[in-house]
């Protein structure tokens, strides 16, 4: 009997462990029928669905947006990229990945292994990267690199962890630095203490009722110190707002204003962001209101969308559109405008609810197939042609479009019209070729986007011109032979060669396909060879494309799209790179004017000098150009230059002098060609005395080196005159 007892203690000794195993295991696996929470590993807890939104579909790729809706997604982006453009606010989008991608690791076994090789947020970078240039971040990258050091997400709940918020705010700050409209102050994660602990669960827990078995692994960052800068924070007809304090604007802030726009994140990023701009204004949710943005003026506009958010963008909502016409926000141009919009060029609709027709302004062959179409349309519609050998679409930009068609020579007329997203198509509108239309090569051609490339860059862009060793070797000794030269008469001067790159250079993804099809993956160019022929030079070569590529953002141009030269941005950031990274060591007065010293706008003005080659009118073939005018320091005389690209004799033909009293500036002498237009009303607040000699002779005037001794001697070039130099 004791026996028998003694086997039946051991038994139930040896099913107690198993028994607490059944139980715990009944205790850690709660029902979840009908919650849409799924249980994963290590006490994390994902949302299957949020409302219409499957996350779970997402991460299996069963919810991808159709090509339809990429395309209107694509629409609503370039929708907002012109509302900000009205106010010059940069447009930003940040996306936040899904916490079930980023963690999927922390997923049930049977739920991991079913991953797709895609999802809607790679759709939607690739395809807004692909079809514009309008400044994209997505966080997935950064965010798996960094999912294992700390909780990105909460375990329990949707939302960033303070850690994921931070990572977040330190990318949207990059952005905004990479527009290089300032270099901001970033807040580094040594200002904060890092706290963590184990809260009760949050959300997602509360819904399968276990908020006390699956907690949350709670992040804190707080300032170690009291929070700076921050003078108020309140509300502007709905807008909430902080503003920093001003006394600390100059040293710390030194030029942006930033509207943020998103969901359940916004409080968490606000608190790492009013450390670093002017004024921050926060908008919930993604409708652009035209108040809003007329109250902060800002100078960026950040939508922080969340990748269950991507839907948002298939429709576009916006407020109060019309003020735009009252208030056009911070930099507008003169108040007066000498050269305004000719009433013609303004399309009129017959009705709210239909678009109005295209107007054409000019039409011409480009070569023997390819018909040039040019003329005005209701901004943000897109243009339709048709009757060449094939159907074309074009989105129409600031209410200007250019269309590029190959018609044969058996093609008698193109058929277009306009439409809109919410609006009937327009009437449609025939343009007739004719027989006397002339079909010989005009030595341009259309690029993607409206942009016109002259013929005289094509082989630089190919690279199919480039110097041999020993062509390369000569050009070097001829230019340092010429400062020789200098240094005979004047043995101080500095020689500055600067070579301002083709259009195509710095905008090369706005070339036809065309050109691009016969373009080597590996093709570099003549520029590119001298750039590294004269490193350890002493004349001084400064990159100018790798400086200007870095300047490039989607939403503000620094060439021209139908004018061979850049336009004042451009020319502005080139003066900015001479002055500072060579002059101002040896003379800091001479330093740059900063940006913010100027007004930066956009104005419609008449069409550049490629369209000459068409022959078209160009006060009705016109361009949104951007324009940088002080605002108040102009010392120089002289100097008055119009709003237009295409430069007066006066300016090409004529040598020009301007002086300044004041004697901590160098003296310069410029030989130049036709980029120096927009660079003289910057370098001559920079010099005591600057001499710009008449265009297009590249020789250096040694006389007028020997009886003034400049300090320095610029030579000025477009890339595609560079065997003329030296």
């Amino acid at each position: 009997m004791e026996i028998k007892r003694a086997i039946k203690s051991a038994f139930i000794i040896m099913l107690l462990p198993f028994a607490l195993f059944v139980i715990s295991s009944c205790e850690s696996k709660p029902d979840t029928t009908g919650t849409g929470i799924i249980i994963g590993e290590d006490g994390w807890l994902f949302e299957e669905t949020s409302g219409d939104y499957s996350e779970l579909g997402d991460y299996t790729g069963q919810t991808l947006f159709s090509e339809d809706e990429l395309e209107q997604i694509l629409k609503t982006v370039k929708a907002k990229r012109t509302f900000f453009a009205k106010t010059n606010t940069d447009f930003i989008i940040v996306i936040v990945p899904d916490k079930m991608n980023v963690y999927s690791d922390k997923l049930p076994p049977e739920i991991k292994t079913q991953r797709s090789g895609e999802n809607r947020i790679e759709q939607v970078y690739n395809y807004i990267k692909k079809n514009t240039r309008i400044t994209m971040v997505d966080l997935s990258e950064l965010f798996s690199m960094n999912h294992t050091a700390f909780d990105l997400y909460e375990r329990t709940d949707s939302m960033l962890s303070d850690m994921g918020a931070y990572l977040a705010y330190t990318e949207i700050v990059k952005a905004v630095n990479s527009l290089n409209i300032a270099e901001l102050n970033l807040a580094d994660l040594d200002l904060f203490k890092v706290e963590i602990a184990d809260d009760i669960g949050r959300e997602f827990a509360e819904r399968i009722d276990s908020a006390a078995r699956y907690k949350n692994r709670t992040i804190s960052l707080t300032y170690k110190n009291e929070l700076p800068y921050v003078d108020q924070s309140n509300d502007i007809e709905g807008l909430d707002v902080t503003v920093i304090n001003e006394e600390n604007r100059d040293s710390e802030f030194r030029y942006t204003n930033l509207m943020l726009y998103g969901t359940e994140n916004l409080e968490k990023i606000s608190k790492f962001t009013s450390l670093t701009f002017k004024s921050i204004g926060y908008t919930e949710g993604f409708i652009t209101d035209a108040l809003a943005t007329t109250t902060l003026k800002p100078n960026q506009a950040v939508f922080l969308i969340s990748e269950k958010e991507l839907g948002e963008l298939l429709e576009n909502k916006t407020e109060n559109e019309e003020l735009f016409e009252e208030n056009t926000g911070h930099s507008t141009g003169p108040s007066v405008d000498p050269d305004p919009i000719p009433t013609s060029l303004v399309p009129i609709a017959p009705d709210p609810g239909t678009c109005a027709p295209p107007i054409v302004t000019g039409k011409a062959f480009a070569d023997g197939t390819r018909l040039v179409i040019a003329g005005v349309a209701e901004d943000g519609a897109t243009i339709h042609a048709s009757g060449g050998k094939s159907d074309i679409e074009y989105y129409v930009y600031d209410g200007i479009f250019l269309l590029d068609i190959e018609c044969s020579p058996s093609i008698k007329e193109i058929i277009l019209y306009a439409s809109a997203d919410g609006k009937n198509s327009s009437e449609t509108v025939t343009v007739t070729i004719t027989q006397s239309m002339s079909r010989n090569d005009k030595g341009v051609c259309v690029g993607k986007d409206g942009h016109l490339h002259i013929s005289a860059t094509m082989y630089d862009y190919l690279g199919v011109n480039l110097y041999s060793a020993g062509a390369l070797s000569g050009k070097r000794n001829n230019l340092e032979k010429q400062l020789e030269q200098i240094r005979r008469v004047s043995p101080e001067t500095k020689l500055i060669v600067m070579i301002a790159p083709n259009h195509s250079t710095i905008y090369p993804e706005t070339m036809p396909d065309w050109l691009q099809n016969r373009r080597d993956s590996n093709a570099t160019s003549k520029l590119e060879q001298l750039y590294e022929a004269m490193e350890d030079s002493e004349v001084i070569f400064p990159n100018l494309t790798e400086l200007l590529l870095s300047k490039k953002t989607e939403d503000t141009l620094i060439y021209q799209k139908t004018d061979t030269h850049w336009n004042e941005l451009g020319a502005y950031y080139a003066y900015e790179y001479i002055m500072n990274e060579f002059i101002s060591p040896d003379f800091p007065a001479a330093a740059a004017i900063p940006i913010t010293e100027f007004d930066v706008f956009r104005k419609s003005v008449p069409g550049g000098d490629m369209l000459n080659f068409f022959r078209f009118n160009l006060d009705l073939t016109r361009e949104i150009s951007v324009f940088v005018r002080p605002k108040s320091f102009v010392s120089v005389t002289g100097y008055d230059k119009p709003f237009r690209m295409n430069f007066e004799n006066h300016w090409t033909s004529e040598t020009h002098v301007f002086k300044k009293d004041n004697l901590d500036l160098p003296t310069m002498y410029m030989s130049r060609d036709s980029f120096s237009t927009n660079l003289i009303m910057f370098f001559a607040e920079n010099f005591r005395e600057s001499y710009f000699q008449n265009m297009w002779g590249y020789n250096i005037d040694m006389n007028y080196v020997k009886n003034n001794k400049p300090d320095y001697v610029i030579v000025e070039s477009v890339e595609r005159n560079i065997d003329a130099i030296g």
